[in-house]
Formats: structure tokens, sequence, C-alpha cells
């Protein structure tokens, strides 16, 4: 991929309904909300104290894995300010899912670089988080089996864990590249959230340059952060190779969604972009299609790592 890599594995969590239940649409704040109390329960050994302060957060998996901590002493790459976390959900329902006792229900999570080395603390959190409850009727759900998949949207992969004790290392590895050409369509699959001046990018608005730069950010700051070390790249001349890239044809459409937020305590809206586009990259299709492609596997913009801004990008059929 010309330099541009990002070590990552994508794991199907497939769980065996205990009882009746509904998972709303987008679920995938639900299932970080229990994933994070899970995992906390499972790996504190402060009794459960904040975070903040304690003599053990450098070397405990709770801050690494789900805050996205990186050490004091650590170097952080120039450039990268904001926290960012080595997950991604992607529920596999985007509409409201109602099931059954015995029912099989299941959640996709891509791990980050450095956080699959701390896969068991994460099947042992997301085994104890089924059992917590999830939806409305917090339905109690049986993690019976956890495989790596072989591909982006592949529907099998490699068993890693049955239910048992027994959890299988994964090594990350980058996927591997697929060429796009210079006019592709992209499929915005769960709601976008974009800030431009402060503001959310709304259809009116959007412009290709907004998509491919959250596509850059987010890959690039992954990777500073725990891939290995920072994509070297010229930001500059990419920026401006966005910037020239078109729009041709647009059936974008605003989503809303709300969550509920454990920490703030209040109704969140979540609401963004979906629907397709048809951009042309311009001359520098060339530079700019690995970031887009890579960024398929980890989405773009605000609340990504809840599965918000999941999209995928095609080479577009020719008119």
């Amino acid at each position: 991929m010309d330099g541009i890599s990002l070590p990552l594995v994508r794991y199907r969590f497939a769980y065996r309904a205990l009882g009746d239940g509904v998972l709303r649409a987008f679920g995938g704040s639900a299932w970080r909300g229990v994933f994070g109390h899970a995992l906390k329960r499972v790996v504190c050994a402060m009794r459960l104290r904040p975070c903040v302060g304690c003599p053990l957060i450098d070397g405990c998996p709770y801050p690494a894995l789900f805050d996205g901590h990186v050490p004091a002493q650590a170097a952080r790459p120039s450039g990268i300010d904001l926290v960012t976390v080595p997950y991604v959900f992607a529920p596999e329902h985007r509409g409201d899912t109602v099931f059954v006792a015995g029912d099989t229900v299941s959640t996709v999570l891509t791990l980050v670089g450095t956080a699959n080395a701390r896969l068991v603390y994460v099947v042992r959190a997301m085994a104890e988080a089924g059992l917590a409850g999830l939806g409305p009727a917090r339905a109690q759900l049986q993690l019976t089996r956890v495989e790596a998949l072989d591909g982006l949207d592949a529907a099998t992969g490699t068993l890693v864990h049955d239910g048992g004790a027994q959890c299988l290392p994964v090594a990350p590895r980058s996927p591997q590249a697929v060429p796009l050409g210079r006019h592709v369509v992209a499929s915005l699959r769960t709601p976008l959230r974009l800030r431009l001046g402060g503001d959310l990018v709304t259809p009116q608005a959007f412009r290709p340059a907004h998509l491919i730069g959250a596509a850059i950010r987010r890959v690039s700051t992954l990777a500073a952060l725990h891939g290995g070390g920072p994509i070297a790249a010229d930001y500059g001349a990419l920026k401006r190779a966005a910037d020239t890239a078109r729009l041709e044809e647009a059936d974008l459409g605003w989503q809303d969604q709300t969550r509920f937020s454990a920490r703030q305590r209040e109704t969140m809206k979540m609401g963004g972009l979906v629907g397709t586009c048809r951009i042309d990259l311009g001359p520098d299709a060339g530079s700019l299609g690995p970031w887009l492609d890579l960024a398929q596997w980890v989405g773009a913009g605000k609340g990504a790592s809840m599965g918000l801004g999941a999209f995928r990008i095609a080479t577009a059929a020719p008119r």
C-alpha cells in the first residue's frame, strides 16, 4: 500500500441469546458501554477506583484498551493531540433487531495494532458483557465463538475462542490493498459525523475533501498511536490533492440517532450523513485511494469506535 499500513484484526463475537430481547439500530454504543464496564471489572487491581491518579495506569490493560491511554514516558508523535482508542465496534445489524432465546446474536470488533496482544482480556470482557445483558430488556447473551475474520465483509474466519478457557493469539497485519480508480463510489453505511468550523457537515455542504481528510486523519492517528509508529507521508500534498477531488453525483441524507451517555448522564444526538456519492478523485487518485481503502476497516469521523462513519468505497463503473 505504498508504505501506508495499519496492522489490525477484525473479529466476530457470536453469542447465544439466553432470553428474548432487542438491539437498537447502530448498537455500537451499547456494545462499547457494556464492554467498558466489563473490562474494568476483569482487569482492575485497585477495586475499580478512577483511573486518573492511579499508580498502575501506565501498565493496566483497561486505560490502554478502552481509553487509548498512552503511557506518560512514551514518545507521543508530533501533531497527534487527541486520544484515539484502538478498537472499532461494528454491530452486524443497522436496524432494530428482535431476538428470542436460542438465537445467535453477533457483533464485529476490530482491534488495531498493539491491542491484539491483549485479546485474552478483550474476550473475557466481551463474555462478561454479554452475560450482563444488552438492550432495553437487558437480555443475557452467552459467548460461544470468536473468529478472526478473513476479510472486511467476510462471512467466515479462523476460530480463536470456542467458549472455553483457551484463546488463541492472532498477529495483526495490514489489510491487502484493493486498488481504486480515479472515479469511485462511496457508500456511507452508518451516520458519518464530520465537523467543519465547529458545525457538522450536512448533505448540502458535503465535499469529497471532507471524507478524504477524515480518512487520512483516522488512519494516520491510529497508526501513530497503536500501529507501530507514524506513517511517513507528505500530508500537505495529500490535503491539496483532496481539495481537487470533485463530487460528481450524490444521494445523501441525514439520519438522526441518539444514545445515552453514562459518563455525562444525558441523551446525546449522534446523527450524521448516510447514502452514496460518486467522486472524481482527480489526477492524484493514486495517492488518495490507499487511504480511503484502508479507512474502510476503521471508519471515519466522530464516534467511529462505536461503528459510526462506516463506509465502503469501490471503483465506479464507467459511464
